[in-house]
Protein backbone atom coordinates (compact mmCIF):
# COMPACT_ATOMS: atom_id res chain seq x y z
CA UNK A 1 0.00 0.00 0.00
CA UNK A 2 2.87 2.42 0.97
CA UNK A 3 4.64 2.15 -2.51
CA UNK A 4 1.05 3.10 -4.48
CA UNK A 5 0.98 5.81 -2.48
CA UNK A 6 4.28 7.03 -2.93
CA UNK A 7 4.20 6.35 -6.55
CA UNK A 8 0.99 8.89 -6.51
CA UNK A 9 2.37 11.05 -4.56
CA UNK A 10 5.72 10.96 -7.13
CA UNK A 11 2.74 11.29 -10.26
CA UNK A 12 1.39 14.39 -8.61
CA UNK A 13 5.04 16.23 -7.94
CA UNK A 14 5.66 15.92 -11.78
CA UNK A 15 1.96 17.39 -12.92
CA UNK A 16 2.32 20.10 -10.52
CA UNK A 17 6.02 20.62 -11.59
CA UNK A 18 4.61 20.27 -15.61
CA UNK A 19 2.06 23.46 -14.52
CA UNK A 20 4.50 24.97 -13.45
CA UNK A 21 6.59 24.79 -16.01
CA UNK A 22 3.50 26.27 -18.48
CA UNK A 23 2.90 29.10 -15.91
CA UNK A 24 6.26 30.39 -15.01
CA UNK A 25 6.72 33.68 -12.74
CA UNK A 26 8.15 36.64 -14.41
CA UNK A 27 9.72 39.12 -12.98
CA UNK A 28 11.59 42.41 -13.31
CA UNK A 29 12.51 45.58 -11.48
CA UNK A 30 11.37 47.48 -14.70
CA UNK A 31 9.21 47.30 -17.77
CA UNK A 32 9.05 44.16 -19.17
CA UNK A 33 8.96 44.14 -23.51
CA UNK A 34 6.48 41.08 -24.89
CA UNK A 35 9.26 40.29 -27.16
CA UNK A 36 11.70 39.38 -23.81
CA UNK A 37 9.30 37.08 -22.62
CA UNK A 38 8.32 35.12 -26.21
CA UNK A 39 4.94 36.31 -26.10
CA UNK A 40 3.39 37.43 -29.34
CA UNK A 41 0.07 38.84 -27.66
CA UNK A 42 0.08 41.91 -25.27
CA UNK A 43 0.50 40.14 -21.72
CA UNK A 44 0.96 42.51 -18.47
CA UNK A 45 3.53 41.05 -16.59
CA UNK A 46 3.60 41.36 -12.68
CA UNK A 47 6.45 42.30 -11.09
CA UNK A 48 7.95 40.09 -8.05
CA UNK A 49 10.39 40.02 -5.77
CA UNK A 50 13.02 37.33 -5.41
CA UNK A 51 11.34 37.21 -1.53
CA UNK A 52 7.63 36.04 -2.89
CA UNK A 53 8.67 33.77 -4.83
CA UNK A 54 10.75 32.41 -2.22
CA UNK A 55 7.64 32.19 -0.15
CA UNK A 56 5.59 30.78 -2.99
CA UNK A 57 7.91 28.26 -3.29
CA UNK A 58 7.26 27.62 0.52
CA UNK A 59 3.67 27.13 -0.38
CA UNK A 60 4.37 24.39 -3.26
CA UNK A 61 6.30 22.55 -0.21
CA UNK A 62 3.83 22.77 1.93
CA UNK A 63 0.84 21.84 -0.41
CA UNK A 64 3.82 18.70 -1.28
CA UNK A 65 3.57 17.89 1.93
CA UNK A 66 -0.46 18.12 2.96
CA UNK A 67 -0.62 15.71 -0.24
CA UNK A 68 1.43 13.05 1.85
CA UNK A 69 0.10 13.55 4.87
CA UNK A 70 -3.38 13.01 2.79
CA UNK A 71 -2.45 9.97 0.99
CA UNK A 72 -1.08 8.49 4.11
CA UNK A 73 -4.72 8.76 5.91
CA UNK A 74 -5.75 5.80 4.11
CA UNK A 75 -3.55 3.39 5.97
CA UNK A 76 -5.01 5.16 9.18
CA UNK A 77 -7.76 3.83 12.08
CA UNK A 78 -9.74 6.68 12.89
CA UNK A 79 -8.14 6.92 16.49
CA UNK A 80 -4.64 7.41 14.94
CA UNK A 81 -6.56 10.18 12.29
CA UNK A 82 -7.96 11.75 15.68
CA UNK A 83 -4.93 11.98 16.88
CA UNK A 84 -2.93 13.49 13.98
CA UNK A 85 -5.77 16.11 13.84
CA UNK A 86 -5.19 16.92 17.28
CA UNK A 87 -1.63 17.31 16.60
CA UNK A 88 -2.44 19.75 12.92
CA UNK A 89 -5.08 22.08 15.02
CA UNK A 90 -2.54 22.74 18.16
CA UNK A 91 0.75 23.36 15.24
CA UNK A 92 2.15 26.90 15.88
CA UNK A 93 1.85 28.70 13.54
CA UNK A 94 -1.38 27.16 12.24
CA UNK A 95 -1.74 27.26 8.37
CA UNK A 96 -5.44 28.76 8.77
CA UNK A 97 -4.49 31.58 11.24
CA UNK A 98 -1.48 32.39 8.65
CA UNK A 99 -4.36 32.56 5.88
CA UNK A 100 -6.23 34.88 8.20
CA UNK A 101 -3.82 37.10 9.29
CA UNK A 102 -2.97 37.32 5.53
CA UNK A 103 -6.40 38.45 4.45
CA UNK A 104 -6.70 40.73 6.93
CA UNK A 105 -3.51 42.57 5.71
Amino acid sequence: MRELNHELLVSLDAEIQKRAARQPLYYSCGKIKNEELGLKEPHNAMVVTGELIRLMNYVDDIAATLRRIQAGLTGMTAEERKRLADYMRKADPSYVALMDSLEKG
